[in-house]
């Protein structure tokens, strides 16, 4: 074969087959591991990222119960808090009548016991009295004295 114009097209034909035989040879050896590595590894970081994700969501969603919780343990403290509050205060009043009925017991036995006191007291004096008027009267029958400064003189000498 003569080359027109100083082609040879069964080089061309051979050159074309060559280069298709390379490209063939690129495609399987590097360009098919490439490209399924770097599918692999964009599949791994989109699992990566999908999981991250359900973490945050789970977290986020774990966050918000034990704020429910908080909220409703605190709710439940104040609660027992009032409950207490409100058991003392009943318990106080209680006590405060209790001492009140006690106060009052003592008030009314010291009262009845003044007033026995003072019933004695007022009965042994108008004994006393008696007694001195007695002894005045003897003294100043006895004396011929005037009974009202006997009396007076007898009264004068018991102290």
């Amino acid at each position: 074969m003569n080359p027109i114009l100083g082609i040879n097209f069964l080089q061309i034909i051979y050159h074309i087959f060559n280069f298709s035989i390379l490209g063939l040879g690129l495609y399987i050896l590097l360009y098919k591991p490439v490209v399924n590595f770097m599918d692999k590894r964009k599949a791994y970081y989109e699992d990566m990222d999908k999981k991250a994700k359900e973490n945050l969501k789970d977290a986020e969603n774990l966050f918000k119960d034990h704020e429910e919780k908080l909220e409703n343990f605190r709710k439940e403290k104040e609660d027992l808090k009032a409950e207490a509050e409100a058991q003392a205060r009943k318990e106080a009043d209680e006590i405060i009548a209790k001492a009140k009925k006690e106060e009052e017991n003592i008030l009314l036995k010291a009262k009845a016991s003044a007033d026995f006191e003072r019933e004695k007291l007022i009965k042994e004096g108008k004994e006393e009295v008696k007694d001195l008027l007695v002894k005045a009267i003897e003294k100043s029958v006895n004396d011929d004295q005037d009974p009202y400064d006997a009396f007076i003189h007898a009264f004068g000498k018991e102290d």
